[in-house]
């Protein structure tokens, strides 16, 4: 090979892996059933699975607004009214769109809208599927006792 096609091909593959994958989010025949709704729940029963791995049960802090992980055994703290179990919709979701990010100061939101957090971080939801068009985080809030989550 000429020196010239190495390096080529040696770039070409370095700009791959350095490019996020396309294949991030649910399979494009599921995504194209799926309302955005059943989107930001695949992404984050993905997030989830790729954060935690499968051997955790992500446990919902109602008060707090924060995701947190204990063992299958141990299951979530007490009391149930603050602390509720997440159940997965999606069993396989993994490689989740949504991404655990800093931001330099905290969102403005609603008064009934809190952020959600995991480790301390937000919960970025891709762009251009929620009402405001941009990338937004993740928030909960709602009518029920344990929320509804949209981006914002």
């Amino acid at each position: 090979m000429r020196p010239s096609f190495t390096a080529a091909i040696a770039c070409a593959a370095a700009a791959a892996a350095a490019t996020p994958a396309l294949a991030a989010g649910p399979p494009p025949a599921l995504s194209r059933a799926l309302t955005p709704a059943g989107r930001l729940i695949w992404n984050l029963d993905a997030l989830f699975k790729d954060t935690f791995g499968n051997r955790r049960v992500p446990c919902y802090d109602v008060q707090r607004g924060v995701f947190l992980s204990e063992s299958q055994s141990a299951g979530c703290p007490t009391p149930w009214q603050r602390y509720i179990t997440y159940s997965f919709t999606f069993r396989n979701a993994h490689n989740s769109q949504f991404r655990l990010v800093h931001l330099s100061k905290p969102p403005l939101f609603g008064v009934t809208d809190i952020p959600v957090f995991i480790n301390g971080k937000y919960i970025s939801c891709p762009g251009g599927q929620y009402h405001n068009g941009h990338t937004g985080v993740l928030v909960a809030g709602g009518d029920t006792p344990v929320g509804t989550f949209w981006c914002y």
